[in-house]
């Protein structure tokens, strides 16, 4: 971290990095709802001035964390969901969701996902 600069911008810089990664359970990570689409959640918070903003069930944003300090920083609100977060993006000129997965890339994948969680359904329920 450089002389002079604030923890929470070092926290939001390395959550990007984890949500720009394919391989990290968030932002471009993120996985598959039942319906086979990405809803994404966000919280920051400045511990020294108390100053938190947070973001849920977000799809169209490619950084999550990003939101949720622009909600924080430039909003009344500690908390956006859904359209109002989308909202929100718009006015903070925040970047769109990189592609996660297109439809053309979910046709052979979306059978092996519901196939799969019809047998963990189906285990889980034989075990009671």
């Amino acid at each position: 971290m450089l002389p002079g600069a604030h923890a929470v911008e070092a926290v939001e810089a390395v959550v990007m990095m984890l949500e720009d990664s394919k391989y990290f359970n968030a932002g471009r990570g993120s996985v598959f709802t039942n319906a086979g689409t990405h809803e994404m959640d966000a919280s920051i918070m400045d511990g020294t001035t108390g100053t938190a903003g947070a973001v849920c069930n977000v799809q169209n944003v490619r950084n999550p964390i990003q939101l949720a300090r622009a909600v924080a920083r430039g909003t009344q609100h500690v908390m956006l969901c859904g359209a109002g977060a989308e909202r929100c993006r718009l006015l903070s000129s925040l970047v769109l969701r990189c592609p996660m997965l297109t439809s053309r890339a979910m046709v052979p994948v979306w059978p092996r996902i519901t196939e799969c969680r019809s047998r963990t359904t189906t285990t889980s329920s034989q075990r009671r």
